[in-house]
């Protein structure tokens, strides 16, 4: 008999529309409420996660950690959910 966390990993990684659940959950963990409530996800795709940031001290401070922020969140995911994290000013 299989775990259901096992189960729902593999619905998510199948299911592009449930991974985007998978790696904004990463993304909160990774980056904390206080930082994570700044931002919002404008795209994932390929593994490439478009991040949007209105306020400019926010976003500098995002661009100085988010290669640790990928590495955080593949960790958290299990698996290489990001490869790449592009942030926008809106």
């Amino acid at each position: 008999m299989r775990k259901i966390s096992k189960i729902l990993d593999e619905m998510m990684t199948d299911n592009p529309r449930l991974r985007i659940l998978k790696v904004a959950s990463a993304l909160r963990e990774a980056l904390g409420d206080v930082l994570y409530s700044k931002v919002r996800i404008r795209d994932y795709s390929n593994g490439i996660l478009i991040l949007e940031c209105s306020d400019p001290m926010w976003l500098s401070e995002l661009n100085l950690v988010k290669d640790r922020v990928i590495s955080k969140m593949n960790s958290l995911a299990g698996e290489a959910v990001v490869k790449r994290i592009t942030i926008r000013r809106g």
